[in-house]
């Protein structure tokens, strides 16, 4: 007797057949346990999307949800899929994206520079560096 209901009858008997599949004693129906709808909850959700925002791999948020990882997987790959259906007009073709930071500590120069004992600015803490983000859509030319 296992947990899973059929997706067809919903009866609660089958039995495991070839490759990980399993057939319903009540209407014969195969099928595989792994590619059922995934049930999640609004709040798993929510933890899922705010831990993927956040910049979380699939392992870190399957150990802060406590959901299993393949599970996490599988909703991770949902969300991609509907952010890429989301895209706007003007970033089709290539896009081009690059970060950087201004602002620094002065320990991190070049050693030239150090060595002209200069300081052209103040050194900034960690907390007061800018980050910059760039975005070009190049139209097909490489």
């Amino acid at each position: 007797m296992s947990r899973i209901s059929c997706p067809k009858c919903r009866h609660r008997k089958s039995y495991k057949i070839r490759r990980a599949k399993r057939r319903c004693f009540s209407c014969g129906f195969e099928w595989n346990p792994r590619a059922l709808p995934l049930r999640l909850t609004k709040i798993q959700w929510r933890q899922i999307l705010k831990w993927f925002a956040l910049g979380l791999s699939s392992n870190q948020i399957s150990e802060q949800t406590g959901i299993t990882k393949p599970r996490i997987i599988r909703a991770l790959n949902i969300v991609r899929i509907a952010l890429s259906k989301d895209i706007p007009k003007q970033f089709s073709g290539i896009v081009e994206v690059d970060e950087t930071y201004i602002g620094g500590k002065w320990i991190n120069k070049r050693k030239s520079v150090r060595a002209k004992g200069t300081k052209r600015g103040r050194e900034l803490p960690n907390s007061l560096r800018s980050e910059y983000c760039a975005a070009v859509v190049r139209f097909g030319q490489r």
